[in-house]
């Protein structure tokens, strides 16, 4: 045992104080050196992180580019989808729609007056009526006021027309400008309209009338929009001749004022007729062309429903524009 507490007295004897103070100095220097160490690595771990970072989000914008390249595709081949089948649809309807000119003679402005019901030969014979002419109202007031429209039916089709209208009246007689003999279409007596063949031309006359006092009464009215209500205003409907549709719609609207004002509230003055007038031909198919993949899809199944609420919202945008091309309301 004294050998070994002899070593233990000697180590103690040469371990003062300024050796402990250099392993003191070793284990901090030890320490420092691994705190730098652990700040390496963790700054190259943070290095790798931000480059995997930076990799991730190079990945996820490629992606989102891709997405977006896949979604524009989808869209140009969805649209180009749709106008291919809107060019279909269109070039359906123009191939089954009647091919009818619809010729309308310049408007004789000037009205004539006629008692009620009393009947007038067709075609309307020449008549010259005066400028200006002076009625009693009393009188007249239950008497007719009309103007007459004459025209031409040329089917420009292979196929034959049926003619539907209620108010005009197709005629035979002859060719305004050749002279040639014009017969009178067939009649079918089934459908109650007439027949147009391939390439037959037809003489049509429109009366439109309206009595003495509902003229006065309605005078100077006007419509929801504030525009001029027309005298009058008739259509003729031309189907093709083994189908229902598309369906060729003539509108006729006939603007006149066939009496000069009169000042005060005498409704016993007399009127002052005179020749005033014009008229406006709107052409229009039924159905239209469709609007997009859903008309397309609705008319395909004919849902009346869904075709209906597609209208409504088609017009619910127009009276929109409408109201701001106006600057109304609705």
């Amino acid at each position: 045992m004294k050998p070994l507490t002899d070593a233990v007295a000697t180590f103690a004897a040469w371990f003062t104080s300024d050796h402990i103070a250099l392993v003191s100095l070793i284990v901090a220097a030890l320490a420092l050196g691994a705190s730098f160490w652990g700040t390496l690595v963790s700054r190259k771990n943070v290095k790798v992180a931000l480059r995997s970072a930076a990799a991730a989000e190079e990945q996820a914008a490629a992606a989102i580019d891709q997405a977006r390249v896949a979604s524009q595709q989808s869209s140009l081949a969805h649209d180009t989808a749709e106008v291919d089948a809107l060019s279909a649809a269109k070039a359906r309807i123009d191939e089954a729609a009647p091919n009818v000119t619809v010729v309308l003679s310049p408007m004789d402005d000037a009205p004539r007056l006629v008692p009620r019901d009393e009947q007038i030969p067709i075609p309307h014979p020449p008549v010259e009526e005066p400028n200006e002419r002076t009625l009693d109202y009393d009188e007249h007031r239950n008497d007719s006021v009309y103007f007459v429209h004459c025209g031409m039916l040329i089917n420009d089709d292979v196929r034959t027309v049926r003619i539907h209208s209620t108010y005009a009246r197709l005629y035979a007689g002859r060719h305004p400008i050749t002279g040639a003999d014009i017969p009178l279409p067939l009649w079918s007596a089934a459908e109650r309209c007439h027949v147009l063949e391939a390439g037959q031309t037809a003489l049509f006359e429109l009366r439109v009338e309206k009595r003495v006092d509902d003229i006065v009464e309605q005078a100077d009215q006007r419509d929801d929009q504030g525009d001029e209500r027309p005298f009058s205003r008739d259509q003729m409907m031309f189907l093709p001749g083994a189908l229902d549709e598309p369906r060729l719609i003539v509108t006729i609207s006939t603007y006149a004022n066939p009496f000069k004002e009169r000042y005060g509230s005498d409704m016993s003055a007399p009127l002052i007729m005179r020749s005033y007038g014009h008229v406006q031909v709107v052409i229009k198919r039924e159905p239209t062309y469709p609007k997009s993949f859903k008309h397309i899809h609705a008319e395909l199944l004919r849902d009346d429903e869904k075709l209906r609420s597609l209208e409504y919202f088609d017009e619910l945008r127009r009276a929109l524009d409408r109201r701001e091309q106006r600057g109304g309301t609705i």
